[in-house]
């Protein structure tokens, strides 16, 4: 599992004890529950963009990785349809 998909899954753990603390009328800590879990989320994007220029850069200077051909075999050819 990626680092980004592990900062994903602990974002939305963190959005469920941040739901339960509101129904408890915690509301403070609901808020700041809400407010780590949207770091982490945002965080699991820039590593995710980050990663995507990243390989974009070693397509471009000739070095392809595996995952771009891979992204190319699954795009459909042409206009069959």
């Amino acid at each position: 599992m990626r680092d980004s998909d592990r900062l994903r899954d602990r974002a939305a753990r963190l959005l469920a004890l941040a739901l339960k603390a509101e129904e408890d009328g915690k509301t403070h800590l609901s808020f700041e529950l809400t407010q780590l879990a949207t770091e982490a989320s945002d965080q699991a994007d820039e590593m995710d963009r980050r990663d995507l220029r990243d390989q974009h850069q070693q397509f471009a200077h000739g070095q392809p990785t595996e995952q771009p051909a891979q992204q190319q075999q699954q795009q459909p050819k042409g206009d069959e349809g």
